[in-house]
């Protein structure tokens, strides 16, 4: 699954709370997050699961789950 969210947003975020929304929102039973993103904006944020994969572009203005 292919997400566009303003990375902003998601900096005021902690990763847990990313984590149990992206995980609720799309039931994939995610097992793991990238952290390096935080550091970048040149970084994805990638959650993998067991049903599939979360990978998060970054727009300006992007929605927050």
């Amino acid at each position: 699954m292919d997400l566009y969210l303003d990375r902003n947003l998601l900096l005021e975020k902690s990763n847990e709370e990313i984590f149990d929304v992206l995980n609720e929102y799309s039931g994939y039973d995610l097992c793991s997050m990238s952290i390096a993103w935080r550091d970048s904006e040149q970084y994805i944020l990638k959650c993998k699961g067991s049903y599939g994969d979360i990978v998060v572009h970054w727009v300006k203005g992007g929605i927050l789950c």
